[in-house]
């Protein structure tokens, strides 16, 4: 998810707005990789939609 030249080759094959999902994933990042992963859909994919779940810092400890 934090492989920049993966959006680049997602990029490269469409054009338009996107649909991402982050179903059960960024819980289980770091901060950094979070912010890495929003930014660079931003960037690559303006105008286009992303959902995901939440959940608070302790999920990962208890799973």
């Amino acid at each position: 998810m934090t492989d920049d030249s993966r959006a680049a080759e997602v990029a490269s094959h469409a054009a338009g707005r996107y649909l991402f999902l982050a179903e059960a994933v960024l819980p289980h990042l770091d901060e950094a990789d979070v912010r890495r992963v929003v930014d660079l859909l931003a960037d690559r994919f303006p105008g286009s939609l992303l959902a995901l779940d939440t959940a608070g810092p302790g999920l990962s400890g208890t799973q």
